[in-house]
Formats: structure tokens, C-alpha cells, sequence
């Protein structure tokens, strides 16, 4: 359940593929609401597996993410 995550304090990047069939983005823009600190990036041309699908943007967001904190 993604209240559970609600008070996770660890940081917290979630990658969505604007095209996930199984998962929709709605449910990536609820967790980023609740979890404080998140960050949500939206890959387009991407579905349910945007590491695959956009892996140089996906490596890309990820390796900045790291640096950054």
C-alpha cells in the first residue's frame, strides 16, 4: 500500500513510463503526492519497463539523482 510509504524519509526517485499499461501514472503522481521528498520524472515513449525503453534517459536521471544527494 503507498500509505505505508508516507513516512519514509529516505530519498526517493520514481520513474514512470507516461505509457504504462499495467500501472497507470496516476498512480506514480498519488505516491510522489504522499511520499515527502520524492521525485517523479515521467518518461514519454516509455511503458511499463522505462529503464529499457528510455535506458540512456532513465541512466541519465538516475546517476543525476545520485550526485544530487
Amino acid at each position: 500500500e503507498i500509505n505505508s510509504l508516507k513516512d519514509t524519509d529516505i530519498p526517493l526517485l520514481i520513474v514512470w513510463g507516461r505509457e504504462d499499461k499495467g500501472i497507470p501514472l496516476e498512480k506514480g503522481i498519488q505516491m510522489n503526492s504522499i511520499i515527502k521528498g520524492s521525485r517523479l520524472e515521467i518518461l514519454d515513449r516509455a511503458g511499463h519497463c522505462p529503464h529499457d525503453e528510455q535506458s540512456a534517459k532513465f541512466n541519465r536521471l538516475v546517476l543525476d539523482f545520485l550526485i544530487s544527494k
